[in-house]
C-alpha cells in the first residue's frame, strides 16, 4: 500500500516568492499563509521519486494540477488530483505478474482536499492549522491497495529580517485505521539583494521515532512578475530521492 506523505515544511515564503498563494504554493510545505477573500491560485506540480536506488521498479512519478481559493480572509481552500506512473514493486501483490516487469500504464491516482485557517500572529510566532482528505480513485484502489487518508497539521513559523522565515510543522495523518505522527522543521531566506527574487530553502523531515531522516534543498523564483512562481527542489533519504518541479500562477 503506498504509503502517504504526511509531513510538510517550510522552503520558501510568500513574500519571498511573490504574492502566490495556496495550499500548493511551496514544495513540501503547510505554512501560515495571510490570504485575503477571493485570492486564487493555479499551479502544476511534477514529481519523480526514486524509493530505492539499486531497484527502478520502484521507481514512480505524478502530475499534480490544482487550484486554491481563499473562502474568507485567512481561510484557503485547495484541491488537486495526481496523475501518476508506479513501478511494478508498488502493485499489490496479487496483481503484479499482469503488469510485469514496467507496471501498469499511468492513471489518476487520487484527488485531494484541505482548508487551512490562519488562526494568529504572535510575537513568539505565527499559527496556523490545516486539515487535509485524500481519496484514492478505484484503480489505485485495486493496484495499490490505496485507502482514504485524513491527516492534520499544526503550523508555527515566524519571518525575521528581510523576507527569512523559519517554520515547523507537526502532522498526524490516519490511513486503514492506524495514525501515524511526523514532524518537518525548515529555513528560508532571499539569496540574492532583491528581497523579492530568487530564494533558497533547506527542510528536515522525520517521524518521533527519529528513524526516517530526509532532508530537501530548493529554490524559488518569480517568472516575468510576482505572480507567477517557479520552484523546484530535491529531496534526499537514506537511498532515495525525490525531485519536483512547480509552477503557479496566483490572481
Amino acid at each position: 500500500m503506498r504509503r502517504m506523505a504526511m509531513t510538510a515544511v517550510f522552503i520558501l515564503g510568500a513574500a519571498v516568492c511573490g504574492h502566490a498563494h495556496g495550499a500548493k504554493e511551496y514544495i513540501a510545505i503547510d505554512n501560515y499563509n495571510a490570504v485575503e477573500k477571493g485570492e486564487a491560485s493555479f499551479y502544476i506540480q511534477f514529481d519523480y521519486m526514486v524509493r530505492d536506488k539499486n531497484d527502478p521498479a520502484m521507481d514512480r512519478w505524478e502530475i499534480t494540477p490544482g487550484f486554491s481559493y481563499a473562502l474568507a480572509d485567512n481561510l484557503d481552500f485547495d484541491v488537486h488530483t495526481h496523475f501518476a506512473k508506479f513501478g511494478n514493486e508498488h502493485i499489490a501483490e496479487e496483481e503484479k505478474s499482469k503488469y510485469a516487469p514496467l507496471g501498469p500504464s499511468p492513471f489518476m491516482e487520487a484527488a485531494a482536499f484541505k482548508l487551512q485557517y490562519n488562526l494568529a500572529q504572535t510575537r513568539a510566532a505565527d499559527i496556523a492549522l490545516a486539515l487535509g482528505y485524500e481519496v484514492p480513485f478505484g484503480r489505485a484502489k485495486d493496484l495499490l491497495d490505496a485507502a482514504d487518508v485524513l491527516e492534520g497539521t499544526l503550523i508555527l513559523g515566524k519571518y525575521f529580517g528581510v523576507h527569512s522565515n523559519i517554520t515547523l510543522n507537526i502532522t498526524g495523518a490516519r490511513e486503514d485505521g492506524e495514525t501515524e505522527f511526523e514532524w518537518a522543521a525548515g529555513f528560508s531566506t532571499p539569496l540574492s539583494r532583491d528581497p523579492h527574487g530568487i530564494a533558497g530553502g533547506i527542510e528536515v523531515f522525520n517521524n518521533f521515532d527519529m528513524d526516517d531522516w530526509s532532508v530537501l534543498l530548493g529554490i524559488c523564483m518569480p517568472v516575468g512578475s510576482e505572480n507567477t512562481v517557479f520552484k523546484t527542489g530535491m529531496r534526499f533519504g537514506d537511498d532515495s530521492i525525490r525531485v519536483t518541479t512547480a509552477l503557479m500562477y496566483g490572481f
